[in-house]
């Protein structure tokens, strides 16, 4: 609960996720909404967002979006 009162004291890992996931929503958004994780991963590579791909990953269904597949 403290965590949510005062940003400061999330780990560096929450506050990177918190930082990526707009960036994430915006890309799949911007591509109709049909990007795969790889996609949506190599996207924010070309932009210059060095991120892992299992977190792209892991980000992607935490925040309940999908790519479709084909």
């Amino acid at each position: 609960m403290a965590k949510r009162a005062d940003p400061s004291r999330l780990s560096d890992r929450a506050k990177r996720d918190e930082e990526l996931t707009p960036e994430i929503e915006r890309v799949f958004e911007e591509n109709l909404s049909v990007y795969s994780v790889r996609k949506v991963w190599h996207q924010m590579r070309r932009e210059g967002v060095n991120v892992a791909r299992c977190i792209v990953a892991w980000l992607m269904k935490d925040i309940g979006i999908e790519g479709q597949s084909n």
